[in-house]
């Protein structure tokens, strides 16, 4: 089958679905004509053997192979998807909002069809008169499995989770200041926030990137973050799977994008998920 495909390939949650399709194909025995969006970054993925020769080989031929009359699949955001490569395409793309703008929507009506990770998005591309089908997200076993995490002390501690870079769509401060008006202190509890954002970065220092990031926390939910708090800065794969095997319960969901990579990675490793937050009524429901 000849077709062509524009993907991310990097550390974003995107960029993250990029390589697996990416990989799948390519265990598929498949050689579309891959155009890369941005630059690619291998470094958080475990390739198989011959991966390379192949992705050599189909990013190679794909400027001298694609045509208009092939499909042509595209992953990326909504803004910045107005350029096709074929007459027949198809955009799989993660909305992370409760609404579409007119803009988005007139991008989106130039697909062929559109797909969306989650019935939480179709739902809104439905509200503004778009057809969208739903292709979930994967669980990625070549980077997550069970394994022994280090619990020494904590036996008896329940440890909650945020993950995914601070948003305020993402409600990641809503979330922390829930969390510690309810469980702040109390030393049967713990919060590892897996939340550092370098876009909030700039002009700091590397070695005060932890400290900035707290203190945008604090002055965000207006008190300092108790002792059982715990901040993260960026981990390898080895060290972010253990993470994930080490809490008890994410606190995974925000206030537009739905289901995200990082509660999927939970779920999947039997990992409770506690607080749902509700974009529609704009309340924090713990359910622990």
């Amino acid at each position: 089958m000849t077709f062509s495909i524009e993907l991310p390939l990097n550390q974003t949650g995107l960029g993250s679905i990029g390589m697996g399709v990416a990989i799948e194909l390519f265990h598929r025995g498949l050689t579309p004509n891959i155009f890369i969006i941005g630059n690619p970054d291998f470094g958080y993925a475990n390739l198989p053997e011959g991966f390379p020769q192949w992705f050599q080989y189909c990013t190679g031929k794909a400027m001298a192979s694609f045509k208009k009359s092939d499909p042509s699949i595209k992953i990326w955001h909504m803004n910045g998807s107005q350029a096709r490569l074929s007459d027949t395409n198809t955009l799989y793309t993660v909305h992370e909002t409760d609404s579409i703008t007119d803009t988005e929507k007139n991008i989106m009506a130039q697909y062929s069809r559109i797909l969306v990770p989650s019935n939480f998005s179709k739902q809104i591309f439905e509200a503004k008169g778009l057809q969208a089908g739903v292709t979930p997200n994967f669980f990625d076993a070549s980077l997550f499995s069970f394994v022994d995490a280090p619990r020494k002390g904590l036996e008896d501690v329940t440890i909650f989770s945020v993950l995914g870079k601070l948003e305020k769509r993402k409600w990641t401060t809503k979330t922390i200041g829930a969390w510690v008006k309810r469980f702040g202190g109390d030393k049967k509890y713990r919060l590892h926030c897996h939340v550092f954002n370098p876009f909030l970065m700039g002009g700091v220092d590397p070695k005060n990137h932890l400290a900035a990031h707290k203190q945008i926390i604090e002055q965000q939910i207006g008190r300092e973050l108790p002792w059982n708090v715990n901040l993260f800065g960026f981990l390898t794969k080895e060290e972010f799977n253990q993470a994930l095997n080490v809490i008890d319960i994410d606190l995974g969901l925000s206030g537009g994008e739905g289901f995200g990579l990082p509660l999927l990675q939970t779920r999947c490793l039997g990992k409770r998920g506690g607080c749902f937050a509700c974009s529609r009524s704009r309340r924090l429901l713990f359910r622990c």
